[in-house]
Formats: C-alpha cells, structure tokens, sequence
C-alpha cells in the first residue's frame, strides 16, 4: 500500500520499518513492514478487514509502542556510541547496527576486546547520561557546517549537503552526578527516530560485546522494559542458585569456585584410579601373551569404558615387551578398537592401521592410524567379539605365513 503523505518510517540506517494500520471507509491494512524505493515509501501486509480501493481517503495510524522502543534503542545506539568513544578512544567508529524494539546491536572498530572494567565503565555512563534526562535537539542544516560543529558521520554513508544532526548536550539536562561539560556529549549524522530526552530510554544494559572480524567487534543491548526484564532474570537466577546452594547470593561465586575445586580433585582421583586399573590390567594381559610366530602377541576384549583408557593399557603393553596388541570394548554402547605394532612385527607385514580398519568395517565403523598405532570404533556392539576374531585371523595370516 502507498499513501500520498505516510507517517511510517521506512527501514533504513540499521533502523528497521515502522508497523501500524491503514484504515479507509472500506478496509483495514495491517502494516507489516515499511520500506523505501527511490522516493516513493511502500507498506507492506495484509487486508485484516473488508478491501481497500485505489485512491480512496485513508488514516494510516503508527504502531507508538512499538516506535517508541524502536526509538529507545536508536537513542541507546547514540549514548552507546559515544560512551565507547570516552572510554576507549577516539578511534571508536560505529560500522554497522540493527536497531528493533526488541533488541539493538552495535558494531564498531577496536583492535582488542575491551576489558570488563572499560565495559562496565562504558556502561555506567550510558546509563549516567540517561538520568540526567538530556533533551534532544535536532538540525537540519549544510554538511559541512555539522562536521564543523563536530557531528559524527555514520559509517560510509553517502551524505547531501544539507544533513539531519541530532545532539544530546550535558547542558541540557539534569546531572545530579555533575558531570556536565560544555561540550555535546553525543552528537551525530542521523535520519532515524529518537526520543525527545534520555530519561526515556529508562536503562541500558550491554548483553555481551564479541568480536565479529579483525579488529571489528559487536555489542548487543536491551534497554527501558526489556532492560528490566534482563536484570529480573538475571537476579532471579542469581536468587535460585543461593538457594540451591543455600548460601546468601553474594557468596554463589565463592561456592561455585569450591565445587570447582572440589571437582577437579575427584576427577583427579578417579583418573588414578583408572590408571592404576589400567595398569594393573595391562599386567595381567602381558603375562598371558600369546607367542605366535615367535612374537609376543595380546589380543583381547577388554572391560573400560573410556577409548583413551584402550590407548593407555596399550602403550604399557609395548613398553613391557609385546610386540603387537589389539584390544576391543564396549565403551559406552559403541565399540572401541586400538592396536599397536613393533617395527619388528610391521617388517613382516603386520601393521595396526590394517588390523583396526578391518575389525571397525565388520562393527560399522572406520578409523585408522599409522602402521604402528592406530585406533578405531564402530556402531555395532553386537560384532565386538567377532571383530576380535578378524584381528586374530589377520595376525595368524601375517606371523605364521
């Protein structure tokens, strides 16, 4: 739908299109989407009520809400903006957004992330300047003359000689913090929707800051309701974890950090543990090694969970002398295979890669190594004990040929 005089903004300047009703004496359109082609602005939806007709007499009505925490997070960007630019330099240039009522999302230029305390700070300030309710004053006036008054101009737009600039200055607002300056603390090249003051963004809170690229980074942010509901969230799950712990809510981290701890050490136990297991395990299958062409050769299924533990229990086996071994599990409900091989038993055409491959092919499985290790698994748990029988046949072929 196109009407002659439209008070939808179009998507553009990483704002996105206004949402809100067309009504006529015949019909109701709901706007979905407002965009612009050359000169003409186009909304787009649906027909909720009767028709609409070509050329005939229409209200088109924004959706406030929804504009006016689009605006919210616009005026966020500005604050944002110019915060990163206090805190961590000059060099800091807006190179992207995506503004919503939802959500906004600013990208900038930086060579490194910025640390929690500069975030914090950055932070603090936005939200400093938002209390002290700074009044929005904008100018349609010549390019030049705005850079000259210190505008920033937005990331590789393409401007006309007379521009929209939009400042908030210290000098118009209340700072009950005195941190007024003489100077504007935001002013900016922008065409998109803003509030009349900055206490009616409510609250900024940064959601996280990553990098997107070399030396490019984005912030993502909430403010006014949903900036509460970030917080409500947050502190209700800082209110659960202190009963869950049942300890008050400034001592979760500390807690958290003894579980931590006390983790680590049990992991650290059981891991000895199961090296000790294993080692014993190891011992007992060497002193019953087979001797098959005059090698010392281990060939077993093996109770273990853990394919690493198949790797270990092999590489204690070939420092107490075996020349070829190869072990099977169930680990976990798939099976597992490794198998290793002296130089001395790869000369004669025996090598672990061949012997695993061909024991995981019959279990549904792949893998491989080199010729003298390599390790395996499957999908069949069931082949295990045939899939041993592979590996033995194959050793019986090559060492007693």
């Amino acid at each position: 739908v196109v009407v002659r005089e439209s008070p939808m903004y179009p998507e553009g300047g990483g704002q996105v299109g206004d949402h809100g009703l067309v009504v006529t004496s015949t019909g109701q359109f709901r706007v979905r989407d407002t965009q612009r082609y050359g000169e003409t602005i186009v909304l787009t939806g649906e027909v909720e009520q009767g028709h609409i007709e070509v050329s005939a007499a229409a209200e088109a009505r924004v959706d406030a809400v929804r504009r006016s925490d689009t605006a919210r997070n616009h005026t966020g960007t500005h604050l944002l903006h110019a915060a990163l630019r206090a805190v961590l330099g000059t060099h800091v240039r807006q190179a992207g957004s995506y503004v919503g009522p939802d959500r906004m999302r600013f990208d900038y230029t930086h060579p490194e992330a910025p640390t929690e305390a500069e975030m914090a700070t950055v932070q603090r300030m936005v939200n400093v300047k938002i209390r002290a309710d700074i009044r929005s004053e904008t100018f349609v006036i010549g390019y030049e003359e705005a850079i000259e008054r210190g505008a920033i101009a937005f990331f590789e737009d393409r401007y006309t000689d007379t521009v929209r600039m939009v400042e908030y200055c210290d000098t118009r607002g209340f700072d009950p913090e005195h941190m007024h300056t003489s100077e504007c603390y935001s002013r900016e090249l922008c065409g998109g929707t803003h509030l009349h003051a900055t206490g009616e963004v409510g609250m900024l809170i940064v959601v996280s800051d990553v990098s997107i690229g070399a030396g490019l980074r984005r912030i993502e942010a909430v403010t006014g309701a949903s900036a509460e509901r970030f917080v409500e969230d947050r502190a209700g799950l800082v209110n659960t974890l202190a009963r869950r712990f049942k300890v008050p809510a400034a001592e979760v981290l500390g807690r958290i950090g003894a579980l931590e701890e006390s983790l680590l050490a049990e992991r650290k136990r059981v891991e000895e543990a199961d090296r000790r297991a294993s080692a014993g395990l190891a011992d007992d299958l060497a002193g019953r090694a087979e001797q098959i062409g005059g090698i010392s050769v281990v060939i077993a299924r093996v109770e273990t969970e853990s394919p690493d533990a198949l790797r270990g229990i092999s590489e204690r086996l070939r420092k107490l002398g075996v020349a070829f071994v190869f072990l099977a599990a169930n680990a976990g409900g798939r099976p597992a295979f490794v198998a290793a091989a002296s130089e001395d038993v790869i000369t004669r055409g025996l090598r672990a890669d061949e012997v695993v491959r061909a024991a995981a092919t019959l279990a549904g499985g792949g893998g491989g190594g080199r010729p003298n290790f390599a390790q395996a698994g499957g999908k069949d748990a069931s082949q295990i004990d045939a899939a041993v029988e592979v590996a033995r046949k194959a050793v019986l072929e090559r060492l007693s040929g």
